[in-house]
């Protein structure tokens, strides 16, 4: 790391590629420009829940939401969340992994089976975070039926 320019504001480290360490305040001076340059702190400025990004990648693939929901009815082994799907065993394996690794699902052993239960707390997370956008866009679409309806009687 080399040595920013001194101003009280401004980090006193520099990382190799000319932006300011996560760690330092939130200017930086350009020495190719001469001025400061605001930057954002990552950890603060875009900080989701782990648990958060984890699930909705999870999620993202097809195969494992339908996993999820036929999860959803009850715990099934792994060679019966194989049936419904035109893959190998060890590809549903790999899905069930990621879901693990998500925290969505538990895996328990019972000698050579392997008992697969959906974890609801990373859905319930999900469903909260999702609901502030709800009201959001009730209120939204709310307004606008006010105003189409204002704006028909006029017509």
């Amino acid at each position: 790391m080399r040595k920013a320019a001194p101003c009280a504001d401004w980090p006193s480290t520099v990382e190799p590629s000319g932006h300011a360490s996560l760690r330092s305040s939130r200017y930086l001076r350009s020495l190719d420009k001469g001025g400061p340059v605001a930057i954002f702190n990552l950890q603060v400025e875009y900080m989701t829940t782990p648990v958060l990004d984890l699930a909705f990648a999870a999620l993202s693939d097809p195969t494992r939401r339908e996993i999820v929901q036929r999860l959803a009815k009850g715990a099934a082994r792994v060679t019966d969340l194989v049936q419904p799907f035109d893959m190998s065993f060890n590809a549903v394996s790999k899905h069930v992994k990621v879901l693990e690794r998500a925290g969505l699902v538990r895996r328990t052993r019972t000698g050579r089976e392997h008992h697969i239960a959906l974890d609801p707390e990373p859905i319930r997370r999900i469903a909260g975070w999702a609901s502030r956008y709800e009201r959001f866009w009730s209120d939204r679409l709310d307004k606008l039926e006010v105003f189409l309806k204002a704006n028909r009687k006029r017509d």
